[in-house]
């Protein structure tokens, strides 16, 4: 993006020092608008929710193909 911004977001939910759900609520509060894709071994349908809630546009469950992740990335940047 031309103001220095990434296209494209892509985080875990649990992570050191900092969740997944405070980084995405951090980044809205900052005006960043960039699509967000969640990524999670755990998660559930309400972690589902959490995410979009604080603005993600789209998660995933690991385990997923190299494929799956291209199209998710795709319908992100397409939004």
């Amino acid at each position: 993006q031309a103001n220095g911004a990434p296209d494209l977001m892509i985080t875990d939910v649990e992570m050191p020092h900092m969740d997944g759900f405070t980084l995405i609520d951090r980044c809205r509060q900052s005006d960043m608008n960039m699509p967000i894709l969640v990524v999670s071994s755990r998660l559930s349908e309400e972690w589902g929710k959490e995410a979009e809630r604080l603005g993600a546009n789209d998660y995933l469950n690991k385990g997923f193909s190299t494929p799956e992740l291209v199209n998710r990335v795709k319908a992100c940047l397409e939004r």
